[in-house]
């Protein structure tokens, strides 16, 4: 509980919404099960467990 209470109090002292971004996708990478998977798609083996934000930008680039 302490660990989580310190790690919200460094995400809310940074002034920068950039740097707040940042830990957050952290975070978000460190308890996401799929990062490992995803990281090796990534590298050229196998599949993304879930679309990125890059593949739905090119689907509607591609619909215009």
């Amino acid at each position: 509980m302490e660990e989580a209470e310190a790690l919200i109090a460094r995400v809310l002292e940074q002034d920068d919404p950039f740097e707040q971004g940042e830990i957050l996708r952290e975070i978000d990478g460190e308890i996401g099960h799929a990062t490992i998977a995803d990281d090796m798609a990534d590298a050229g083996f196998g599949k993304r467990s879930g679309s990125t934000a890059a593949d739905v930008l090119s689907r509607l680039k591609a619909e215009k």
